[in-house]
């Protein structure tokens, strides 16, 4: 599954995310990058959606920047705004995990 994760930035929730994810359950399931919606063109953003399986963002409202016949490869892992300023931060780490698990059937489809 090919799988693009986008936070503002792309260094710390999206990372985060990503990493949790290939640590999930079967590491050659998933082909997984991380995006920047604040500093990534919408030619940029369009063409990494088409690319992608699935698109996780990681604050509700970020969904709105994504080109709109994508929306059903969305989904929102909400960890709300980047108040830990370092990828992988344990509290991080935890919500990611407990997102991974709450969307079992979008990562792991039977």
């Amino acid at each position: 599954m090919k799988v693009i994760i986008f936070c503002s930035a792309g260094a710390v929730r999206s990372v985060t995310m990503a990493f949790c994810l290939r640590h999930t359950g079967d590491r050659d399931k998933f082909d997984v990058f991380v995006g920047a919606l604040h500093s990534t063109s919408e030619e940029a953003i369009r063409f990494i959606c088409t690319w992608a399986d699935r698109i996780v963002v990681m604050e509700s409202g970020m969904e709105d920047d994504i080109p709109m016949e994508f929306l059903e490869k969305i989904t929102v892992c909400d960890v709300g705004p980047d108040v830990w300023k370092q990828s992988l931060h344990p509290e991080l780490v935890a919500k990611c995990i407990l997102l991974i698990e709450k969307n079992k059937e979008v990562f792991f489809p039977e």
